[in-house]
Formats: structure tokens, C-alpha cells, sequence
């Protein structure tokens, strides 16, 4: 059953894709991806710096510390570059295209690497605080990413892969369970995301499918 579920939703997830063929099209949804990324980079930093705060314990200190620096460098790496091209959004298009889908896919293997780091070496309150994160941060990329919809599902993927992964892993029915709702999770927000997008691309007036 569980096999059944994850085909279907990997299906679902691998549709979406591919990127306009059309250059001016592709810097339109680039500028915004941009600028959603740099008008909530600080929130992201204060988020790694209360996470930090929060879960940091003598069970996964130095893993803690690393996961803390690479979401700052990852995160004020891509500010650094979103201002750069935004200052001059026709160069290097396709270039960029592939960078932030690159960038985005570590990002994402970052954030549902918590759940191995942090996962269990805190109390229930920590733990809860755990999921919010991910799921708050998937799905506050539904509205930063969906413009480019490959860079979405390359966070998602892996942000929520791990998480399910991590849970399924734990050996209990009720984990057993979330890691299923997880998988779902991620369908409906890659759905919605190409509903946006597909808005976007019309809106436009790229009209391609």
C-alpha cells in the first residue's frame, strides 16, 4: 500500500518538471522568484538563529552547528546573487535557471536534514517545533518557487523525502503513518505550485504547456 501511495505521488510530483523554452518568459520568472527570496531572507535567518537557540543540546551540538552555518552561507550566498541579477536580469538566464535549482535542492536537503540531526534529542516541544519548521518552510515555497517550478520540487523533494524517510524509519505505526501524510503533503503542494505557475505562465501570455 505504502509503495502504491509514494508511486503515485512521485508521478504527480515529476510533471511539473521543465521550465519555459522562451527566454523572456524565463527572466519574468526568475525576477520573481528573486525577489520573493530577498524580501524573506531575513526571516529566514532569524528562523536558523531560533532553531539553533531552541534545539541546540550536547546530543547533537556539532551537527547543529554546521546545519546553523549552512543554511547562513546557503542563504546569503543566494541573496548576494538574487541582487546581482536582478540588477541586470538578461544575463546568463539559463545559467541561472540551473543554479537555482541547484541551490534550492541543497536548501532542501538542508532543511529535512534537521529531522535526522534534531529529531529525538530534544523534548516533545522541540520535536513539534521540528515538523512546523518543515512544513512552514515547504510550504511558504509554494509562493517563492512556483514561478520555476523545477527549483520547487528540488526543495521539496528532498525537504520532505528526508522527513518521511526519517520517520517511517522509526519504528511505530503512528510514525508510520505521518511519513504517508508527509508524502501526501508534499503531492498537494506541488499540485497547487503548478497551479500557480501554470496562472503565471498564462498570465504572461507565454502560452505554453
Amino acid at each position: 500500500m505504502m509503495s502504491r501511495i509514494v508511486s503515485y505521488c512521485f508521478k504527480q510530483l515529476i510533471q511539473p518538471l521543465r521550465f519555459s523554452p522562451q527566454r523572456d518568459t524565463l527572466v519574468q520568472q526568475l525576477r520573481l522568484v528573486m525577489g520573493h527570496y530577498n524580501a524573506t531572507m531575513p526571516q529566514v535567518l532569524l528562523v536558523t538563529a531560533l532553531i539553533f537557540w531552541t534545539l541546540f543540546n550536547q546530543r547533537n551540538g556539532w551537527a547543529m552547528e554546521y546545519w546553523s552555518l549552512g543554511e547562513v552561507v546557503t542563504t546569503l550566498g543566494f541573496f548576494w546573487y538574487g541582487r546581482r541579477y536582478l540588477a541586470s536580469p538578461a544575463a546568463h538566464t539559463r545559467y541561472t535557471v540551473w543554479l537555482v535549482i541547484a541551490g534550492r535542492a541543497f536548501d532542501g536537503v538542508l532543511c529535512g536534514s534537521l529531522a535526522w540531526i534534531a529529531l529525538g534529542t530534544s523534548n516533545l516541544a522541540g520535536d513539534v517545533l521540528i515538523f512546523a519548521v518543515i512544513a512552514g518552510m515547504t510550504g511558504g515555497a509554494v509562493s517563492t518557487l512556483s514561478p520555476v517550478m523545477p527549483a520547487l520540487v528540488a526543495y521539496v523533494v528532498p525537504a520532505l523525502g528526508l522527513v518521511a524517510l526519517k520517520t517511517w524509519l522509526m519504528d511505530d505505526p503512528t510514525f508510520h503513518a505521518l511519513a504517508a501524510m508527509i508524502v501526501l503533503y508534499a503531492t498537494g503542494l506541488s499540485a497547487q505550485a503548478a497551479n500557480n505557475s501554470r496562472a503565471a505562465r498564462e498570465h504572461s501570455g507565454a502560452g505554453y504547456h
